[in-house]
């Protein structure tokens, strides 16, 4: 049995967090406060955030269920953000799970990568550049309707 154990933040309509056993063979400084995990809830698989690692389960460990997967290497969410959500749950009465599903783009929300695909950059290159003077005079002035 694990020692420690993670309280997962869902996005669903309940206002708690619900905890978690780590993946087998995997040491608590892997796990911080603010990755995302995939997580079994209600039949589905749903991207929670990890808000706490503790020592001392709410519950009976053995009705806990490992977490399916880290999504990321270090947290996503700084220091400032993940305030953030705590006091938009606290000030808007939302649940936790919700307000942190909020903080991040529509991808992440479903379990992509949070590295971007490719490296794709657009620059000016020099035989192109041209002066906002040489536009204008191409363009002249608009005829008087």
């Amino acid at each position: 049995m694990s020692p420690y154990y993670l309280s997962v933040a869902v996005p669903a309509p309940l206002p708690r967090v619900f905890d978690y056993l780590p993946l087998a063979n995997t040491s608590m400084r892997q796990y911080q406060a603010g990755l995302r995990v995939k997580v079994p809830f209600g039949g589905r698989i749903l991207i929670g955030v990890i808000v706490d690692i503790h020592q001392n389960p709410q519950i009976d460990p053995i009705k806990l269920k490992p977490i399916q997967e880290c999504l990321d290497s270090h947290p996503l969410l700084d220091t400032t953000m993940f305030r953030l959500g705590f006091w938009l749950s606290e000030y808007y009465h939302q649940p936790i799970g919700e307000c942190f599903s909020l903080l991040w783009p529509l991808l992440l929300r479903k379990g992509q990568a949070a590295q971007p695909a490719s490296d794709l950059a657009w620059r000016c290159r020099e035989d192109h550049a041209r002066s906002m003077q040489d536009v204008n005079a191409e363009l002249g002035r608009a005829p008087r309707q």
